[in-house]
């Protein structure tokens, strides 16, 4: 029993010296520890991908012809799209219509419009994908629509400042204002 305790407390020192270094490694890399890479996440929303083959330029007075495709993340269900478009612009084509969401294939929507409003007008598209559970989900997405001349001299910079990330990426920081409502 005598040879055992020298033995065992020559172990216990040891344990308790490497204890030790390790937690002073672990206080030298701390300016390391500060640098956390951010998750990246998507706001939530409908799983639907929107895009848009329009050219960015509308003639006053002349019909303009472009078409929108909708990609949904979805097997079954049905995806309600609901066109609106700014008091600027004559919407010809159809303002609400619904696709099937059973497949893979993309859905797409022709959209003819007009304006006689020289500017930047904004057309918006309004989705919500109703699954089979009836769970709902929205998703929004804008188009500005340039009519004429003036929408190129309405280019602005905006109050913004780019900063370079320690992981390389590069992030634009704005100021916004939000208000959060809730019906009571």
């Amino acid at each position: 029993m005598t040879h055992l305790t020298p033995s065992l407390l020559a172990a216990c020192s040891l344990i308790a010296l490497s204890a030790c270094s390790n937690s002073v490694e672990q206080r030298t890399d701390i300016s390391e520890a500060k640098t956390v890479t951010a998750p990246r996440t998507a706001k939530p929303g409908a799983s639907v991908q929107i895009s848009a083959d329009y050219d960015g330029k509308t003639s006053l007075y002349e019909t303009e012809n472009f078409t929108l495709t909708f990609k949904d993340g979805y097997a079954a269900g049905t995806l309600r799209v609901k066109i609106i478009a700014a008091d600027e612009l004559d919407l010809w084509s159809v303002e609400e219509t619904s696709f099937s969401m059973a497949g893979h294939d993309p859905h797409t929507l022709d959209v003819s419009l007009s304006s006689s409003v020289e500017g930047r007008h904004y057309l918006t598209v309004q989705v919500m994908a109703e699954l089979p559970g009836g769970m709902v989900f929205p998703a929004t997405r804008g188009f500005a629509i340039n009519v004429g001349n003036a929408a190129a001299q309405q280019k602005s910079q905006p109050d913004a400042k780019l900063e370079a990330r320690p992981s390389g990426d590069t992030v634009m920081e704005m100021e916004a204002d939000e208000r959060i409502e809730s019906e009571g």
